[in-house]
């Protein structure tokens, strides 16, 4: 009887330390894995504010030389007009004073 008790006792005490490092095995999977999932997810969603705010950045300096193209564009034409009036005016003055300095 004490030997079958003996032998009981060590094979409970087997069985136990059996199934612990099968659950404490089963349980850390688990969490490496839930903690790699979780890991996954940080990283893509980091990536993809990281991306958006990098697409944002282009579109914007892209904007603004588009803008600064047109403005001195509108600029330069603006001055060319500017230009072409006043040398027209000068062009009219002086041969109005030639014609009248030949009618004189």
């Amino acid at each position: 009887t004490m030997l079958s008790i003996f032998l009981l006792t060590m094979l409970s005490i087997f069985l136990l330390t059996m199934l612990s490092i099968f659950l404490l095995t089963m349980l850390s999977i688990f969490l490496l894995t839930m903690l790699s999932i979780f890991l996954l997810t940080m990283l893509s969603i980091f990536l993809l504010i990281m991306l958006s705010v990098f697409l944002l950045i282009m579109l914007s300096i892209f904007l603004l030389i588009m803008l600064s193209v047109f403005l001195l564009t509108m600029l330069s034409v603006f001055l060319l007009i500017m230009l072409s009036i006043f040398l027209l005016i000068m062009l009219s003055v002086f041969l109005l004073t030639m014609l009248s300095v030949f009618l004189l």
